[in-house]
């Protein structure tokens, strides 16, 4: 799948009714495993670290995916 196939699935995986509720759900457990980094033992901080960044990466990849597609249409000859 090229770049801007990969975009338009993205994108209309996010204009579908669905992705604000996993969105809200990552943005919840994101702060959830924040606040539990302040307050939980030492041996636990790595657990909640690798968490934070995976939940962190998913929004990423998506940013990631629409930006590449824009690039690749942007490339595109008219």
């Amino acid at each position: 799948m090229d770049e801007i196939a990969k975009m338009e699935a993205v994108q209309y995986m996010l204009d579908t009714d669905g992705w604000p509720v996993i969105e809200k759900f990552i943005r919840e457990r994101i702060e959830d495993h924040k606040n539990q980094l302040l307050r939980c033992p030492v041996e636990e901080i790595t657990k909640h670290r690798e968490r934070v960044e995976a939940f962190n990466s998913v929004l990423l990849y998506v940013r990631q995916v629409i930006d590449e597609g824009r690039e690749a249409l942007m490339e595109q000859p008219p």
